[in-house]
């Protein structure tokens, strides 16, 4: 037996897989956004914030750019000296793709303002670094768990030894995606168990 893992985006794997199986059309349905991660460091005396969590989510009706904000220094105590601050906002979601058409001094002109009417930041930041995601941030459309079991079932019979993973697929965080990859690579060596 031969298995390959496919940890590819879903629009990747329709492609691959779309004349193989039948339920490989459902993948064309999981849309990607384009979204961007902007780290901001401040000296700790500069932010007023008390930062007592792990960060905040902001509603599409709050009409901000801002989708997110981890406080990570507070978060993760190794990521920054004990006298620096260092804030990770995120933007972009389904449907806004404004920020695109932007320089990248203007994304993190319009943040930096953002985090100064959100967390009363008046200073400016030690650096700021951004790293843009294009079409990365699936969508899963209502239903997405049962029609990737029923994607499963068919490549499990039709291609056995194929296998997905990915944030595509099970959840988009790293813990996801590495309990997934994990998941994947058992699975594919128990297929294999026999030829080892």
């Amino acid at each position: 037996m031969e298995a390959v893992i496919l940890a590819t985006p879903a629009y990747a794997a329709a492609r691959l897989l779309q004349d193989q199986i039948a339920a490989a059309v459902y993948l064309e349905q999981i849309r990607y956004v384009s979204v961007a991660n902007l780290a901001f460091a401040y000296r700790r005396e500069e932010i007023q914030h008390d930062l007592n969590g792990s960060g905040v989510l902001i509603p599409r009706g709050e009409g901000r750019m801002i989708t997110a904000i981890t406080w990570t220094s507070s978060k993760w105590l190794h990521s920054a000296p004990a006298d620096r601050m260092l804030l990770r906002t995120y933007i972009g979601r389904l449907g806004d793709k404004a920020w695109t058409r932007l320089s990248e001094p203007e994304v993190r002109r319009r943040v930096a303002a953002e985090l100064k009417e959100l967390m009363g930041i008046e200073a400016e930041p030690l650096f700021c670094e951004m790293s843009s995601l294009p079409a990365s941030m699936p969508q899963y459309p209502d239903g997405h768990v049962e029609r990737l079991q029923e994607l499963r079932v068919e490549l499990e019979r039709t291609m056995p030894g194929v296998l997905l993973c990915g944030a595509g697929y099970g959840g988009v965080g790293i813990p996801d995606c590495i309990r997934q990859g994990k998941e994947s690579a058992e699975a594919m060596l128990t297929g294999l168990g026999d030829e080892r």
